[in-house]
């Protein structure tokens, strides 16, 4: 049996102890009537039509859990007993899971970012080229993390990719020059020597090597000071 939803309405402000919204209930394609919860901590309410209605007489489903052997629920076997409410509930959390990880792959991705990795309780961006590196990094950060989704977010050249929000915002500080480094470092400076010149100052100060540097503007005249 497959449980999902329709029409999944999130109420943020109103979520407390628990996700307050409502949705339309599907059971293996078919509707089978509307779910909501208050966000106050209680049980989801499914209001299913009567040729649904003995599917949340409770009754318990097999549903995945997870391969952790530590799990209180299904001790590793990856089976756990749900209720149909609980069934509703998954798909609620999936949903709006998936919705915040979206929106996160996407400000990341704006922001210049090449790859992202989701755990199960955040999310990490990076400004690497391979996944190799990446797969290097958590393994040395995370140790002990052996399970998260990991997401390739353009397939740009990082010497290509430029964060023009950055670059623009910085401008309009007075800055001369946004130079993208080695491991994603990105630095912008006020000096208004060459770009060659300007490329050894960072390198030597910072210890990192310049993949690319940015001239925001030409000469001493910058145009986009104090402009908003």
């Amino acid at each position: 049996m497959q449980v999902t939803l329709k029409n999944l309405k999130i109420c943020n402000f109103a979520s407390e102890e628990t996700i307050c919204f409502q949705a339309t209930v599907y059971v293996d394609g078919k509707k089978a009537g509307t779910a909501q919860n208050d966000g106050k901590g209680g049980c989801t309410f499914c209001h299913l039509d009567p040729a649904f209605r003995h599917l949340d007489n409770g009754k318990k489903y097999d549903a995945p859990c997870c391969t952790d052997p530590n799990c209180y629920w299904c001790k590793g076997t990856n089976v756990r007993k749900y209720s149909f409410d609980d069934l509703v509930d998954n798909e609620v959390f999936r949903m709006n899971d998936e919705k915040i990880r979206t929106e996160t792959e996407n400000k990341m991705r704006k922001k210049g970012f090449k790859f992202i990795a989701h755990f199960s309780a955040s999310s990490e961006a990076y400004r690497v080229n391979t996944e190799a590196e990446v797969r290097a990094i958590i393994a040395k950060d995370h140790p002990d993390v052996k399970e998260y989704r990991l997401v390739k977010l353009c397939d740009t050249d990082l010497d290509e990719i430029r964060n023009l929000a950055y670059e623009k915002k910085v401008a309009k500080q007075g800055y001369k020059y946004v130079l993208y480094c080695e491991g994603g470092r990105i630095f912008a400076t006020g000096n208004h020597g060459t770009p060659d010149e300007v490329r050894k100052i960072i390198e030597a100060k910072h210890n990192t090597k310049v993949k690319n540097i940015v001239e925001l503007y030409e000469g001493h005249n910058n145009p986009f000071a104090n402009r908003h």
